[in-house]
Order: C-alpha cells, then sequence, then structure tokens
C-alpha cells in the first residue's frame, strides 16, 4: 500500500511530502509516526484536507496531511495587514486623466 504523507516542516516552514510505501494496513497515527513526525493526542489529522480520527484507516494513494497549529489567530492577522495598508495612503488621482487634465 502506497501514499503520501504532506506537512510543514517546522524549522523551514516548507512543505514536504513522504512517499510511504507498507504492506500491511496502516492508520493514520501509525501513517505519520513512520514519516518520523511526533504524534500527540492533539495533533490534528486530515486526508485530503478532510479531518479524520488518528485510527483513521488509510487507503492506497491517499494522502495524509499533518495540521501544524496556527501562529498567529486570524483576525488578528487581518487586523495587522489592514493597519498596514492604512499607513500607505494614496493620493486620490482620478483615473485616464480627469478634468483638471483637460483643462490645460
Amino acid at each position: 500500500m502506497r501514499f503520501t504523507v504532506a506537512l510543514i516542516d517546522p524549522s523551514s516552514l516548507r512543505a514536504r511530502q513522504i512517499l510511504i510505501d507498507t504492506d500491511a494496513p496502516c492508520t493514520a497515527e501509525k501513517a505519520a509516526r513512520l514519516a518520523g513526525v511526533p504524534v500527540k493526542p492533539d495533533t490534528e489529522l486530515a486526508v485530503c484536507n478532510v479531518p479524520v480520527e488518528h485510527d483513521h484507516l488509510m487507503s492506497e494513494g491517499e494522502r495524509l496531511d499533518i495540521l501544524s497549529s496556527l501562529l498567529i489567530d486570524p483576525k488578528k492577522a487581518r487586523a495587522l495587514r489592514a493597519q498596514n495598508t492604512r499607513t500607505s495612503k494614496r493620493a486620490n488621482v482620478a483615473r485616464h486623466g480627469g478634468k483638471h487634465q483637460l483643462a490645460k
């Protein structure tokens, strides 16, 4: 049975995919351990972006996603992005020439 384990490497913050090939049936938790990922009870797992339990039996060709915890609250991240765009206000310029440009 072949399947893929996908995760974000915490040291480099890059996505990694590890191909697992095993003969015996495998649960999602065992598949993560085969890929070298330490699995805790609160670790979230998903198969093709659909959340699953740790005892989910993996099937041929599935992709197990190891979901990482959020580094920042999404609401706070959005507020910070909005705050950064407010600091660089653009002058109100008419598009394609305005009346003030035609008067010349």
